[in-house]
């Protein structure tokens, strides 16, 4: 995959423009690194003599070497990635588009950037249509997962046996503009059809039913049905690993799902969405045989929107999920326009509480929110007076980062928290202007693929 990429980057350097091309060289800069690496550890293997039982110790540590030098190169494609999508689906990289079509048949790489890039434009999907018969899932078995709206469904889509999927149900209950949700829908349907959940921190989605609402007769539901990520098991939303406490899997795992999670978000928005509601709760965890923490996946959107697109600057005044927001985005009615930078609070707010590997929120044994764990947000369990005290709450966010997290996590972990939640601060480099954000998020893309 990596060599399918760069192979694109290089048939379509000449069409870039040269910020594009600064922020290329130094990943491939990366690259060219771990690639020399490699060829020497893998030099050393073949260069390996003396008795029988020095070369298997010799194979055994040139084992480890490779693989770990096959890691780095596969986190080297998750920070590439975002960034790649990001250029490729720019009218002007005319000249990859005759490429495309002469590797497509070939190339797995050449296919899927194809396809992303004819969505990212606007073309017609060629594939059959995202959604699916509103009878689909009647007869599917629901799978509760705690502290989460999302389900594990098992049910039969096409012909064969059932299969197990994911299911991420969505209500909207008012919308002006019927037929631009519909289109919304579809299009993130699309795209998450399209996604690699390893490199994207995604779940693919195998398609969307679209229902009728009866408690709401103005308004909508539609189901993503995502298909069950491969070797992966025993689903749990990240709130409920939370509240489990430091004893909820390792250090380097939490920190693995926590990069996982960043670059879903970069994900997301080089596709040119919002998400507008990304918290413990719209995170799923997934364990294997080895481990309960494995991989992490966003799902859950259910305010999403275009990130050009309308907002209605609509809300609600529940407060644990007015801890996600940004200051500017609580209450009913919002004081500003949801924009890229929300989300990135939002993140912050989640990696905070990753990192310190405790729960901002309590919930009862009926599964409500009942309590704010920690006192210094306590505030918004007893209610907001308005934005002024969101700004306290943030400041108290803030100060946890700085003074509990590096002894936890390490300073540079620290950094990015710190960062993501001040990223609205007129101070901000790396996320205030909002005119250069796009071009601004390789610090997080940076962090979300490097080593401790």
């Amino acid at each position: 995959m990596v060599s399918g990429e760069v192979s694109l980057l290089h048939r379509a350097w000449s069409s870039l423009e040269s910020s594009q091309q600064t922020i290329f060289e130094g990943t491939l800069q990366v690259l060219s690194q771990k690639l020399s690496i490699a060829a020497t550890r893998a030099e050393r293997e073949t260069k390996t003599k003396g008795h029988t039982w020095a070369k298997w110790k010799y194979a055994l540590w040139a084992k480890r070497s490779i693989d770990s030098a096959i890691a780095d190169l596969e986190s080297w494609q998750r920070i590439f990635g975002p960034s790649w999508y990001t250029v490729i689906v720019l009218p002007s990289v005319s000249h990859v588009d005759p490429i495309l079509k002469d590797q497509e048949r070939a190339n797995v790489v050449a296919q899927r950037t194809r396809r992303l890039r004819d969505l990212g434009l606007g073309r017609t999907d060629k594939g059959p249509s995202v959604f699916l018969p509103s009878d689909k899932l009647d007869s599917g078995r629901r799978l509760t997962i705690r502290y989460t709206s999302t389900q594990a469904i098992v049910a039969m889509l096409s012909q064969g046996p059932p299969k197990t999927f994911m299911l991420d149900t969505v209500t909207y209950e008012t919308n002006p503009d019927r037929e631009q949700l519909r289109k919304d829908v579809r299009d993130l349907a699309q795209k998450l059809r399209n996604c690699d959940p390893d490199s994207f921190g995604l779940l693919q989605c195998s398609g969307v039913v679209s229902l009728p609402n009866p408690e709401i007769p103005a308004g909508k539901s539609f189901s993503f049905v995502y298909k069950y990520p491969p070797g992966l098991e025993n689903p749990k939303s990240l709130r409920e690993i939370l509240i489990g406490g430091d004893q909820s899997g390792s250090l380097s795992n939490r920190i693995k799902i926590a990069k996982q999670i960043a670059t879903a978000v970069s994900y997301i928005h080089a596709f040119g969405f919002v998400h507008k509601n990304l918290r413990p709760e719209t995170i799923m965890v997934f364990g294997n045989a080895r481990t309960e923490i494995e991989s992490a996946f966003v799902v859950g959107f259910e305010r999403f929107r275009l990130a050009a697109g309308k907002t209605l600057r609509s809300s609600d005044a529940d407060w644990h999920k007015n801890l996600y927001r940004h200051p500017q985005r609580q209450h009913v009615n919002p004081e500003k326009d949801y924009i890229m930078q929300h989300d990135i609070y939002s993140l912050g707010v989640c990696l905070l509480e990753i990192g310190l590997g405790k729960t901002f929120v309590g919930y009862d044994t009926q599964g409500h929110s009942v309590s704010a764990s920690d006192p210094s947000i306590s505030i918004f369990r007893n209610g907001l007076g308005g934005v002024k005290d969101a700004l306290k709450v943030k400041d108290a966010l803030v100060e946890i980062a700085k003074t509990r997290l590096p002894c936890k996590v390490g300073d540079r972990y620290a950094h990015v928290v710190v960062n993501c939640l001040t990223c609205l601060d007129e101070t901000n480099l790396d996320f205030g202007n909002s005119e250069d954000f796009r071009m601004r998020t390789e610090s997080l893309s940076e962090w979300s693929t490097s080593k401790r």
